[in-house]
């Protein structure tokens, strides 16, 4: 496991060329000649980040976590997960060979993020969405529901 520094996919980065398509080929004819099998991850779908605008901000999951068929019929349950990005352009990955429990989104706080304050969009969508005419506490909880659908589908992912 760690940086493979090149992705199997073109989804795993952002930026589409003819010379990206043929370098995720290769890699994944590496992976398939040497018979190894990419773990299956949970977490952020990028594990590496650079750039400090919107101009020059590139992403790709470029660590991962490849196995061998006997390890993968050793620990069946065997999975990766992508931990939060803190203070390297590559987040941390770790492997857990019982796999990992889902954490059910009712257990997960909500969090606001502040890179959202900085997004062209994010006033706006609050003016659209705010009611000041609804009983707070349960309104909180299903504006929270529309920001994290407009952080998935608008905002897009900051880690």
């Amino acid at each position: 496991m760690g940086d493979f520094n090149d992705t199997r996919f073109l989804s795993e980065r952002n930026g589409n060329s003819e010379s990206l398509r043929r370098l995720c080929n290769k890699f994944n004819s590496w992976l398939e000649s040497n018979e190894w099998i990419d773990l299956n991850y949970s977490g952020p779908d990028y594990t590496w980040v650079r750039g400090n605008t919107t101009a020059t901000r590139k992403w790709a999951r470029l660590d991962r976590a490849i196995c061998n068929t006997s390890w993968r019929v050793m620990f069946e349950e065997g999975s990766l997960r992508h931990l939060i990005q803190n203070q390297f352009d590559h987040c941390p990955i770790l492997v857990n060979t019982n796999g990992f429990a889902p954490i059910p989104s009712v257990l997960r706080p909500f969090r606001f993020q502040a890179a959202w304050l900085c997004h062209d969009r994010f006033f706006e969508f609050v003016k659209q969405n705010w009611q000041n005419d609804q009983p707070l506490i349960p309104f909180v909880f299903n504006f929270a529901d529309m920001l994290q659908n407009w952080n998935r589908e608008v905002f897009g992912n900051i880690f």
